[in-house]
Protein backbone atom coordinates (compact mmCIF):
# COMPACT_ATOMS: atom_id res chain seq x y z
CA UNK A 1 0.00 0.00 0.00
CA UNK A 2 1.31 3.43 -0.94
CA UNK A 3 1.55 6.47 1.29
CA UNK A 4 0.87 9.30 -1.13
CA UNK A 5 2.77 12.59 -1.15
CA UNK A 6 -0.46 14.61 -1.43
CA UNK A 7 -2.51 12.48 0.97
CA UNK A 8 -4.68 14.72 3.16
CA UNK A 9 -6.07 13.48 6.46
CA UNK A 10 -8.64 15.33 8.55
CA UNK A 11 -7.44 15.95 12.10
CA UNK A 12 -10.16 13.80 13.60
CA UNK A 13 -8.99 10.82 11.53
CA UNK A 14 -5.26 11.12 12.17
CA UNK A 15 -3.51 8.09 13.60
CA UNK A 16 -3.15 8.21 17.37
CA UNK A 17 0.59 7.57 17.23
CA UNK A 18 1.04 10.40 14.74
CA UNK A 19 -1.02 12.80 16.86
CA UNK A 20 1.09 12.01 19.91
CA UNK A 21 4.31 12.68 18.00
CA UNK A 22 2.94 15.92 16.57
CA UNK A 23 1.77 17.07 20.01
CA UNK A 24 5.25 16.51 21.43
CA UNK A 25 6.80 18.38 18.52
CA UNK A 26 4.39 21.31 18.91
CA UNK A 27 5.00 21.57 22.64
CA UNK A 28 8.76 21.76 22.11
CA UNK A 29 8.41 24.22 19.22
CA UNK A 30 6.12 26.43 21.32
CA UNK A 31 8.96 26.87 23.81
CA UNK A 32 11.02 28.39 20.99
CA UNK A 33 8.21 30.87 20.26
CA UNK A 34 8.35 31.96 23.89
CA UNK A 35 12.11 32.25 23.75
CA UNK A 36 11.99 34.35 20.57
CA UNK A 37 9.50 36.73 22.20
CA UNK A 38 11.79 37.12 25.21
CA UNK A 39 14.73 37.93 22.92
CA UNK A 40 12.73 40.75 21.30
CA UNK A 41 11.69 42.08 24.69
CA UNK A 42 15.21 42.03 26.12
CA UNK A 43 16.68 43.83 23.11
CA UNK A 44 13.97 46.50 23.10
CA UNK A 45 14.73 47.06 26.78
CA UNK A 46 18.45 47.62 26.21
CA UNK A 47 18.74 51.43 25.94
CA UNK A 48 22.51 51.40 25.46
CA UNK A 49 22.29 49.46 22.17
CA UNK A 50 21.97 51.14 18.78
CA UNK A 51 19.43 49.90 16.24
CA UNK A 52 22.19 48.10 14.34
CA UNK A 53 23.50 46.44 17.49
CA UNK A 54 20.01 45.23 18.40
CA UNK A 55 19.55 43.80 14.90
CA UNK A 56 22.92 42.04 14.95
CA UNK A 57 22.24 40.56 18.37
CA UNK A 58 18.81 39.40 17.24
CA UNK A 59 20.22 37.74 14.10
CA UNK A 60 22.58 35.67 16.21
CA UNK A 61 19.95 34.66 18.76
CA UNK A 62 17.30 33.89 16.13
CA UNK A 63 19.80 31.77 14.20
CA UNK A 64 20.31 29.66 17.32
CA UNK A 65 16.55 29.30 17.83
CA UNK A 66 15.99 28.40 14.17
CA UNK A 67 18.72 25.74 14.28
CA UNK A 68 17.02 24.10 17.26
CA UNK A 69 13.66 24.23 15.47
CA UNK A 70 15.15 22.53 12.41
CA UNK A 71 16.56 19.81 14.64
CA UNK A 72 13.13 19.23 16.21
CA UNK A 73 11.43 19.14 12.80
CA UNK A 74 14.01 16.73 11.37
CA UNK A 75 13.58 14.32 14.28
CA UNK A 76 9.78 14.50 14.00
CA UNK A 77 9.97 13.84 10.25
CA UNK A 78 12.45 10.98 10.67
CA UNK A 79 10.28 9.27 13.28
CA UNK A 80 7.15 9.51 11.11
CA UNK A 81 9.02 8.39 7.99
CA UNK A 82 10.42 5.38 9.83
CA UNK A 83 6.95 4.28 10.94
CA UNK A 84 5.59 4.67 7.41
CA UNK A 85 8.51 2.71 5.95
CA UNK A 86 8.03 -0.10 8.46
CA UNK A 87 4.31 -0.29 7.72
CA UNK A 88 4.90 -0.40 3.96
CA UNK A 89 7.54 -3.08 4.37
CA UNK A 90 5.21 -5.19 6.48
CA UNK A 91 2.61 -5.06 3.71
CA UNK A 92 4.91 -5.62 0.74
CA UNK A 93 8.07 -7.51 1.64
CA UNK A 94 8.15 -11.30 1.21
CA UNK A 95 10.45 -13.37 3.36
CA UNK A 96 10.46 -16.78 1.72
CA UNK A 97 12.85 -17.93 -0.99
CA UNK A 98 9.99 -18.43 -3.45
CA UNK A 99 8.36 -15.02 -2.99
CA UNK A 100 9.72 -13.58 -6.26
CA UNK A 101 8.69 -16.73 -8.09
CA UNK A 102 5.18 -16.46 -6.64
CA UNK A 103 4.92 -12.84 -7.78
CA UNK A 104 5.82 -13.82 -11.33
CA UNK A 105 3.36 -16.72 -11.36
CA UNK A 106 0.46 -14.77 -9.87
CA UNK A 107 0.97 -11.93 -12.34
CA UNK A 108 -0.15 -14.34 -15.09
CA UNK A 109 -3.49 -15.10 -13.39
CA UNK A 110 -6.70 -13.33 -14.39
CA UNK A 111 -8.33 -10.98 -11.89
CA UNK A 112 -11.43 -13.12 -11.40
CA UNK A 113 -9.27 -16.09 -10.31
CA UNK A 114 -7.40 -14.19 -7.59
CA UNK A 115 -10.01 -14.77 -4.83
CA UNK A 116 -9.93 -18.52 -5.52
CA UNK A 117 -6.17 -18.92 -5.38
CA UNK A 118 -6.03 -16.66 -2.32
CA UNK A 119 -8.42 -19.01 -0.53
CA UNK A 120 -6.29 -21.99 -1.56
CA UNK A 121 -3.08 -20.34 -0.38
CA UNK A 122 -4.70 -19.44 2.94
CA UNK A 123 -5.93 -22.98 3.55
CA UNK A 124 -2.49 -24.42 2.82
CA UNK A 125 -0.70 -21.87 5.01
CA UNK A 126 1.48 -20.47 2.20
CA UNK A 127 2.05 -17.00 3.63
CA UNK A 128 4.39 -15.74 0.90
CA UNK A 129 1.98 -16.88 -1.79
CA UNK A 130 -0.82 -15.05 0.03
CA UNK A 131 1.34 -11.92 0.13
CA UNK A 132 2.17 -12.21 -3.57
CA UNK A 133 -1.52 -12.56 -4.46
CA UNK A 134 -2.40 -9.58 -2.24
CA UNK A 135 0.25 -7.36 -3.84
CA UNK A 136 -0.86 -8.23 -7.36
CA UNK A 137 -4.49 -7.69 -6.36
CA UNK A 138 -3.65 -4.26 -4.93
CA UNK A 139 -1.72 -3.24 -8.04
CA UNK A 140 -4.64 -4.25 -10.25
CA UNK A 141 -7.24 -2.55 -8.09
CA UNK A 142 -8.84 -5.80 -6.91
CA UNK A 143 -9.13 -4.32 -3.44
CA UNK A 144 -11.48 -6.90 -1.80
CA UNK A 145 -8.80 -9.57 -2.19
CA UNK A 146 -6.08 -7.31 -0.87
CA UNK A 147 -8.23 -5.99 1.99
CA UNK A 148 -9.24 -9.46 3.16
CA UNK A 149 -5.55 -10.42 3.35
CA UNK A 150 -4.50 -7.22 5.15
CA UNK A 151 -7.33 -7.34 7.67
CA UNK A 152 -6.75 -11.03 8.50
CA UNK A 153 -3.68 -10.15 10.56
CA UNK A 154 -3.71 -7.55 13.44
CA UNK A 155 -0.24 -6.21 12.59
CA UNK A 156 -1.10 -5.77 8.93
CA UNK A 157 -4.44 -4.19 9.81
CA UNK A 158 -2.67 -1.68 12.06
CA UNK A 159 -0.13 -0.95 9.31
CA UNK A 160 -2.95 -0.19 6.88
CA UNK A 161 -4.58 2.07 9.47
CA UNK A 162 -1.32 3.94 10.00
CA UNK A 163 -0.76 4.49 6.28
CA UNK A 164 -4.31 5.67 5.72
CA UNK A 165 -4.41 8.04 8.69
CA UNK A 166 -0.96 9.67 8.58
CA UNK A 167 -0.68 12.96 6.63
CA UNK A 168 1.24 12.82 3.35
CA UNK A 169 4.50 14.74 2.95
CA UNK A 170 2.71 17.78 1.54
CA UNK A 171 0.30 18.17 4.46
CA UNK A 172 3.01 17.19 6.93
CA UNK A 173 5.27 19.96 5.64
CA UNK A 174 2.53 22.58 5.98
CA UNK A 175 1.59 21.51 9.51
CA UNK A 176 5.23 21.45 10.60
CA UNK A 177 6.02 24.78 8.96
CA UNK A 178 3.30 26.60 10.90
CA UNK A 179 5.30 25.98 14.09
CA UNK A 180 8.45 27.73 12.89
CA UNK A 181 9.18 30.61 15.32
CA UNK A 182 8.30 34.04 13.85
CA UNK A 183 11.13 36.32 12.75
CA UNK A 184 11.10 39.95 13.88
CA UNK A 185 11.20 42.95 11.55
CA UNK A 186 13.55 45.84 12.29
CA UNK A 187 10.71 47.87 13.77
CA UNK A 188 9.87 45.04 16.18
CA UNK A 189 13.23 45.56 17.89
CA UNK A 190 12.79 49.31 18.43
CA UNK A 191 11.74 50.33 21.96
CA UNK A 192 8.01 51.03 22.18
CA UNK A 193 6.45 53.84 24.18
CA UNK A 194 5.81 51.34 26.96
CA UNK A 195 9.45 50.23 26.87
CA UNK A 196 10.70 53.82 27.10
CA UNK A 197 8.29 54.54 29.93
CA UNK A 198 9.50 51.46 31.79
CA UNK A 199 13.14 52.48 31.25
CA UNK A 200 12.42 56.00 32.52
CA UNK A 201 10.62 54.61 35.56
CA UNK A 202 13.54 52.31 36.32
CA UNK A 203 15.99 55.22 36.03
CA UNK A 204 13.83 57.39 38.29
CA UNK A 205 13.62 54.68 40.92
CA UNK A 206 17.38 54.17 40.81
CA UNK A 207 18.00 57.94 41.13
CA UNK A 208 15.57 58.19 44.03
CA UNK A 209 17.25 55.28 45.79
CA UNK A 210 20.68 56.91 45.41
CA UNK A 211 19.42 60.25 46.63
CA UNK A 212 17.73 58.65 49.61
CA UNK A 213 20.84 56.67 50.49
CA UNK A 214 23.27 59.57 50.42
CA UNK A 215 20.88 62.09 51.96
CA UNK A 216 20.03 59.91 54.93
CA UNK A 217 21.50 60.95 58.29
CA UNK A 218 23.24 58.28 60.26
CA UNK A 219 23.79 58.08 63.97
CA UNK A 220 27.18 56.50 63.33
CA UNK A 221 30.29 58.74 63.64
CA UNK A 222 31.50 60.19 60.41
CA UNK A 223 34.85 59.14 59.10
CA UNK A 224 37.61 61.73 59.43
CA UNK A 225 39.22 62.59 56.12
CA UNK A 226 42.50 64.48 56.35
CA UNK A 227 42.24 67.26 58.90
CA UNK A 228 38.45 67.66 58.75
CA UNK A 229 35.33 65.79 59.49
CA UNK A 230 33.74 64.21 56.34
Amino acid sequence: MEHLFNQHVDEGRMHEGYRQRETTFREEAAKLWTEEAKVRESLRGAPDLSAEERQDAYRVRYGEIETRFESLAEKFSADVSREISEAQELLSQGTGSKFSEYLTSVSQIRDEKLPEIMATARRSGQSDLERAIAIIAYERGVRPVWSSWAEANPERAEAVKLLRSTPGAEQFGVRTGTMRPPRAEEVDLEPTAADLEAQAETSEKAAAARKSFFAARSSMPRRQVGGRIA
